[in-house]
């Protein structure tokens, strides 16, 4: 069960619900988030193997989730394609400029793998 909601919520949520926690809406002032969308996926995915593009995302997705760790930012989920993260909604950020700092270097590093 603790994998299923990792796969469906941000961590910081899973590890509020395995702590027994029943507030799960909270409501952030400033929050800083990024949505990235591979340009060009569907052409590709129409062009190559379903195992073929299924590693392709799981190998990018694996780059990406260490650069969540690495910029202080939180994975939300991907869908698809897209991929989501977020910083400024669990206390990681002291402000709203650190946050958009952080977010806007995890997206340029994003930029620079594929």
């Amino acid at each position: 069960v603790h994998r299923l909601l990792l796969n469906t919520l941000p961590a910081p949520i899973v590890r509020h619900i395995a702590a027994g926690a029943t507030d799960l809406a909270h409501r952030y002032g400033e929050v800083t988030v990024l949505q990235a969308d591979l340009s060009g996926f569907t052409k590709l995915s129409s062009e190559r193997s379903a195992a073929f593009v299924i590693g392709l995302l799981s190998d990018l997705f694996a780059k990406f989730d260490r650069l969540t760790e690495w910029h202080g930012v939180h994975k939300v989920k991907t869908i698809g394609d897209a991929y989501v993260v977020c910083c400024g909604a669990f206390d990681e950020a002291p402000t709203a400029a650190e946050a958009a700092r952080r977010v806007v270097g995890m997206g340029l590093s994003m930029l620079d793998e594929v």
